[in-house]
Parts: structure tokens; C-alpha cells; sequence
């Protein structure tokens, strides 16, 4: 694992040496032609658009507003290695030009952002070519009128020399730091009240602490939205209480429990580190003022505001007027709420922004997945020793990455499944909730929270089921009542929510299994009966077969694409050159929508099950990696006969619980043939998703376009830090001792 993160740091070298921090160009650039432009920014505009200090600003939001094409174009200046613009505005390409253009040469760069800018000043790097630097420069801007949101605005240009702003970073460290330790008291004090209870085995422990971290946010959210005044108070109230409990549990534990609590620090840490990777990772390239869109596009293509309907929510929640719809077209009701909850669950302790609150939160309950996972697979039974060899492969994942840092809640609904999970598909912690009453109430507790995060989780919940049945693995009706009485007292509020404050609330489900994507008040089953009453028998079959397409993905395309990028990318890395670029970027995409390639090497892991036919392979990690792979394939299946549109098989349409399991069942099926194999396929796995997503994630443009990106030193600093922190960390947890492992509950007398 020490020469996976050696070969890491050796790809940051590429990155360090574009280390870069904005200064003013000398001298200052004022504007040598202009028509139709003004300065300052617009003071008639609703939305936030502060002026950055400092920095001359020119827009065409004029009072009163000129008619005709509005032009404005700098004075020569000398061009630096990285340049810096405010940009506010649509940016639309039919009507507005941005250029960088050479004095000398004549010869123009587009200057077109990843991210509209629309009504805020934003802050824009790009990189400009190695020929260009020093070189006589201006900046040339037009547009046409035709409409009041046609506007645009730019700033003086200034040189990103070096972007090494580390109060930013600092203060995001600590926030980061703030928002995990908020959690970590309530995880732990509900570690301590299990222990009270007799419950000693560190899986039971992780899976007791993630669900009493949920069930108090998703409390918060129905504290909030009955009385907004009282939930202030809850939630300031939440940690207090969770802190005193734990420091009086503490007193009076035993030696026995003290070290069984102590040993949860190991797994649980990992949350917090795969968070600060991601953070570093993230912010690597600057976005902290508008975090929210830093993250749709910065691991892959421009994505949706998906990831900020919990924010809307709760900030409407706040305001205590929640709107319909409430953002766009979409109501509250068609999102689960379990994300909004933690979100004012720790409201009392943010400061502003909130939405960088709401960023670094989000990101730490996305991590939720990695004690969760480590759960599971000790709960199958499989040595320690090699479980932090699978979580790292699984955490340096494109899969982990985007949606780690593009926070909708699919990563945090996969967690509490793989946690549920755990307990059912587990043969001695099912007989343990055989005996005690408090673990499937867990059990249905944890389901519960899956399905509230992300209604995703109802897939793997079908594929469970005959997961259950061909392993021969029954509930007895007792574990099932008492999980189901969980699971109705826990989901039921939410069901009287869609049904009668904002109804209907099932617009997902219309979409996904009826193909209905219009808002419609019809019943579901209305909806549902129609679509296939209507649809004819070619219709549906080649919906399975667009679909299946879909989920296997082209393969030449994908391995060709992989050759040339392990072709290219040393070489890159030798001569600072970026031919590989192009096929990261394809990669990238291929990933992101396909189930099979969304895997990257571990899609061969299926392959190595058949090694289980020689007895001496048939080892507990193969054991492990057949029951994943079934309950994936059983996942996958019931998902693609259940899609009713061709083409909508994508990942992030079903649940990432079959993502994680599956990479972690190839993990243990490599192991299971070849230790040294595994090892090997996880480290040359762990670097290739590392290029994908880190090194070559900006510096690509179409040609005569300017390429955006420039690396921040603080963000670089978190990200090559976290790297031998989580190294030490799942080392930690490979070394656990045998009483702190993830063996079966077993009750001992306090």
C-alpha cells in the first residue's frame, strides 16, 4: 500500500509544477476601446453579485441600456503563464464572444469558462500557451442585445502567479474538521449506549453509530419543518447531550468496552480522511466561492443541480416556506429528505457561506461508505489484513470520486444498504438478530435510512431478496417483524409528507419504471398500467436490449481508449505534455454512464469467480466475492427489467450499493487466485483513477480555445497530506486485533 501512494505523489509532480495565486497584471489594464460597456457591477440585479475588491469591473447591464452590439476590448498587456478574469453573465454562443487575441500574431483564443457564470462574478483561471507568455496580449469582448438577461461583464485581467491563499485552506481544514467531529460525538455515543447493551463486535458497534447519526438528522428534519423555533434547539441541543452521555458512559465503562469503543477510532477515521482526499481533490483547482458548481463539473461532463436540492430544501426549511415546486419543477417531496436533516442537524454550529457548509457536510456523509463497507466485509468473514487493501481500490474509484464531491445522496443511501446488508447476508450475525430484538430493529432502521437518502436503494432491496433465496438464507418471521416495524415507523412520515403537504411525491418512480418524466398528478400504478398498455411488445424489448447495451458498454471503444491512455500518460508525465488527455476525458465519460466501465479493472473480476472451481481457490474470499457478485448481478438484473425506457440503464439512475459491492466482490476474487495479483490490479487501479480524475481532469480544451484550470497550493497541500494519512489509516485497520474485529456479537456480562 506504500508503493500505491508513492506512484500518487509521483503523479502530483505534474500538478506542482502549475502551482499558482492572482496578483494584479503591472501596469493595470484599462479598457482602450469600448462601446456599450459601464463600470462597476450591475445595481439593479436581484442576485448576489458582490465586486471583488480591488479589481476594475465592466458590464453591459447599463442604465439606461444602449441598444445595438455593446464591445469593449483592453489594452495590451504582456501575457502571463496562468490569467485571471471575473466573468458575469450568460456566456450564450450565439450572441456573446470572449477572446484572448496575440498583438503580434493576430491569431484569437476563445475564452469560454466550464461554468456559466449568469448573475455572480466568478473567478476564472485558465492556462495560457507555453508560446503566447510574454508576448503582447489583449482581451476583446462582444455581444448583442437582444433580451435582459444578454448581458455580460469581465474584469481587469491579473496574473494567477501564485494562488496560495492558506487562510481559505486553513479555514476549510477546520471547518471539515468541525462538521466530523459534530457526528463523530453522536457515532460514538451511540457506540456506547450498544456496548451498555452487551453488543461488543466492532461491526455491530459501526452499524449502531451510523444509524443513531441518521435517525437524529432525519429527527431534525421533522423538528425543523413541524417547528423551525424548536428545532433550532434540537440541534444545538443534539451534540451537547451526545458529548455529556459519552463522557459519563465513559466513566463507568468497563475495561472490556473502553477498548471495544476505542476500537471503532480506526474505521470511523476513515470517513474523515477519504473526506479531506476528497476535498483536496476537489478544490484542487479553486471553487470555494461557489462550491456547489465547482462540483458539477469538476470530475466530469457539466452536470445537474442534483446535487443541491438538499441545500434548496433545507434553506426553504429555514425560511419556513417551502415552495411548489420548489426548484424548477421538481417538488420537495420527489427527493428523500435524510441529507436535508443532517444538514439542519448541525445548523446552530455553521457559519457563512452556508452553502460551503452544506458542501463539506455532504461530502463527510458521503464517505459514510467506507466504514460501512468495512462492516460488511468483515462480517463476511474476511481477513483484516486485506480489507484495507479493498478499501483503498474502492476508494481511488472514479465512482467514489464524483460523487463523493458532487453531494447527492447516493453514496450516503449506499452506505446505510451495504450496512443492512451486512446484517442479512452475514450467517452469524443473522443468527445473532435470531436472538436479539435491538438488531432488527437496527436492520430495519438502517434499511430505512438507505431509501430516505435515495430511492435508488429499493433496487438492491429487490435484488436481496433472491440474493437470500438462492443462498438459502431465510428470516425467521420474528426478525422480520421487528425490522419491518422499524422500517413503517421510520418511512411512514415521510409517505403522509408526499401524499399530503406536496403531493404526489413520486415523479422518480413515474420516470424509471413508467417512463413518464412530465410532472402528472395520475396515480403511479395509473401511470404505470398506461405506459405498458400502450407499449408494444418490439417497443419493450428493445427498450431491454438499448438498456442492456447500455450496462455492458461498448468494449473495444473502452479498451482501445484505456491502451492509448496507459500508452500516453508516462510520457506525459516525463515531457509535461497532455496527450493523454483527450482519452481521460473519454474515459471519464464512459464511466460515469456505464455500469461495467464505471468498475475499471475490477470488471474483470467476474472472470476469477471461476477459479472457484479448483477446490484450493475456494477460499472465504472467494466465498465473499460469489455472494457480492451475485447479489450484484441480482441488483443489475432487476433494475434493467424494471427501466421502461431504452437507453436510461446509466449509473447514476440505479443504486452505487451494486458498484461498491462489485468492486469489492472482483477485489476478493483476484485475492482468492492470486494475493500478489490483487495487489497488483488495486495499485495499478488506484493510479489509473488518479490520473483520470485528478491529473487529468483540467488542461483539455478544443482547439483555439483557452485551457481553464490553474492548481491552488493550500487545496494541493490537503490532497498530498491525505494521501499517507489514509495509507496509515488502513493500516490501522488492517492491524485490529482479533477482539476488536468485526467478529459476531457476543454478549458478555458487564
Amino acid at each position: 500500500m506504500r508503493s500505491s501512494a508513492a506512484g500518487l505523489l509521483v503523479a502530483l509532480l505534474e500538478l506542482s509544477q502549475a502551482v499558482a495565486a492572482p496578483a494584479p497584471i503591472t501596469p493595470r489594464v484599462a479598457l482602450a476601446e469600448n462601446q456599450g460597456f459601464c463600470p462597476g457591477t450591475p445595481p439593479e440585479w436581484g442576485w448576489p453579485a458582490p465586486k471583488p475588491a480591488g479589481i476594475r469591473l465592466w458590464t453591459t447591464f447599463c442604465r439606461p441600456a444602449p441598444s445595438g452590439e455593446a464591445r469593449a476590448v483592453t489594452q495590451n498587456f504582456q501575457a502571463p503563464a496562468h490569467l485571471s478574469l471575473y466573468l458575469l453573465g450568460w456566456m450564450e454562443p450565439d450572441q456573446q464572444t470572449l477572446a484572448l487575441e496575440n498583438v503580434a500574431t493576430g491569431e484569437k483564443l476563445a475564452i469560454k469558462p466550464a461554468q456559466v457564470p449568469g448573475g455572480q462574478w466568478r473567478l476564472t483561471t485558465f492556462v495560457v500557451p507555453d508560446s503566447w507568455r510574454g508576448q503582447a496580449v489583449r482581451i476583446a469582448a462582444q455581444t448583442e442585445r437582444s433580451g435582459e438577461l444578454s448581458f455580460a461583464g469581465l474584469s481587469e485581467p491579473f496574473d494567477a502567479g501564485n494562488l496560495h491563499d492558506y487562510k481559505a485552506t486553513l479555514l476549510l481544514l477546520l471547518r471539515l474538521i468541525e462538521y466530523y467531529l459534530l457526528l463523530s460525538l453522536l457515532f460514538f455515543a451511540v457506540a456506547a449506549r450498544a456496548l451498555k447493551k452487551n453488543l461488543h463486535a466492532c461491526a455491530v458497534l459501526v452499524l449502531f453509530g451510523l444509524a443513531g447519526a441518521g435517525v437524529a438528522a432525519y429527527t431534525a428534519f421533522w423538528i425543523w419543518f413541524l417547528a423551525p423555533k424548536l428545532g433550532h434547539f434540537y440541534s444545538f441541543l443534539v451534540p451537547l447531550a451526545a458529548l455529556a452521555y459519552l463522557v459519563r458512559a465513559l466513566y463507568r465503562m468497563d475495561r472490556e468496552r473502553r477498548y471495544a469503543l476505542k476500537a471503532l477510532l480506526a474505521p470511523w477515521l476513515l470517513v474523515f480522511f477519504c473526506a479531506l482526499f476528497v476535498t483536496g481533490a476537489g478544490f484542487l483547482f479553486g471553487g470555494i466561492d461557489d462550491p456547489l458548481d465547482t462540483a458539477k463539473t469538476r470530475f466530469s461532463h457539466p452536470l445537474a443541480t442534483d446535487n443541491e436540492l438538499p441545500y434548496i430544501f433545507s434553506e426553504q426549511i429555514i425560511s419556513g416556506r417551502i415552495l411548489r415546486p420548489m426548484n424548477g419543477d421538481w417538488l420537495s417531496s420527489d427527493r428523500p429528505p435524510l441529507e436535508t436533516g443532517f444538514v439542519l442537524l448541525q445548523l446552530p454550529y455553521v457559519v457563512a457561506p452556508r452553502n460551503l457548509a452544506y458542501m463539506l457536510l455532504a461530502i463527510i456523509l458521503q464517505s459514510f461508505w467506507a466504514p460501512a463497507l468495512w462492516a460488511f466485509l468483515g462480517a463476511l468473514q474476511i481477513k483484516k489484513k486485506w480489507i484495507g487493501w479493498i478499501l483503498a481500490g474502492v476508494l481511488f474509484s472514479g465512482v467514489v470520486l464524483v460523487n463523493s464531491f458532487f453531494v447527492w445522496p447516493k453514496l450516503l443511501a449506499a452506505a446505510y444498504m451495504i450496512g443492512f446488508s451486512a446484517l442479512v447476508l452475514s450467517p452469524r450475525l443473522l443468527d445473532e438478530m435470531k436472538r436479539r430484538k435491538s438488531l432488527p430493529l437496527v436492520a430495519g432502521t438502517l434499511l430505512a435510512l438507505s431509501v430516505l437518502a435515495h430511492g435508488g436503494s429499493l433496487f438492491a432491496l429487490l435484488g436481496l431478496v433472491p440474493t437470500l433465496l438462492i443462498l438459502r438464507r431465510g428470516l425467521p418471521l420474528r426478525v422480520l417483524a421487528f425490522a419491518a416495524a422499524a422500517l413503517l415507523v421510520i418511512y411512514l412520515p415521510w409517505t403522509a409528507y408526499q401524499k399530503f403537504f406536496d403531493p404526489p411525491g413520486d415523479r422518480l418512480l413515474k420516470w424509471h419504471l413508467a417512463g413518464r418524466n412530465a410532472p402528472t398528478s395520475e396515480s403511479f400504478f395509473h401511470v404505470l398500467h398506461d405506459a405498458y398498455a400502450n407499449a408494444t411488445w418490439e417497443q419493450l424489448s428493445g427498450a431491454r436490449k438499448a438498456n442492456a447495451g447500455m450496462i455492458i458498454g461498448s468494449q473495444p471503444v473502452y479498451w482501445r481508449a484505456v491502451a492509448a491512455f496507459f500508452a500516453q500518460a508516462p510520457a506525459d508525465l516525463l515531457r509535461d505534455r497532455r496527450d493523454a488527455a483527450r482519452n481521460a476525458e473519454l474515459l471519464r465519460t464512459l464511466q460515469f454512464f456505464q455500469f461495467l466501465f464505471s468498475l475499471g479493472l475490477f470488471m474483470a473480476g467476474p472472470v476469477f469467480l471461476v477459479g472457484g472451481l479448483v477446490r484450493r481457490f475456494r477460499t472465504a474470499e472467494w466465498r465473499a466475492a460469489a455472494v457480492c457478485w451475485l447479489y450484484v448481478l441480482c441488483t443489475v438484473l432487476i433494475w434493467w427489467m424494471l427501466l421502461f425506457l431504452p437507453n436510461e440503464a446509466k449509473v447514476h439512475q440505479g443504486t452505487y450499493t451494486a458498484n461498491l459491492l462489485a468492486m469489492a466482490g472482483s477485489a476478493l476474487a483476484f485475492w482468492a487466485v492470486s494475493r500478489r495479483f490483487a495487489m497488483a490490479v488495486i495499485l495499478v487501479q488506484s493510479v489509473y483513477s488518479f490520473l483520470l480524475y485528478v491529473v487529468y481532469t483540467k488542461g483539455t480544451a478544443p482547439p483555439g480555445v483557452l485551457v481553464e484550470g490553474v492548481v491552488h497550493s493550500g487545496e494541493l497541500i490537503l490532497l498530498i497530506a491525505s494521501l499517507p494519512l489514509l495509507v496509515l489509516n488502513l493500516r490501522l485497520v488492517s492491524r485490529e486485533s482479533e477482539r476488536a474485529t468485526i467478529a459476531p456479537a457476543v454478549e458478555r456480562v458487564a
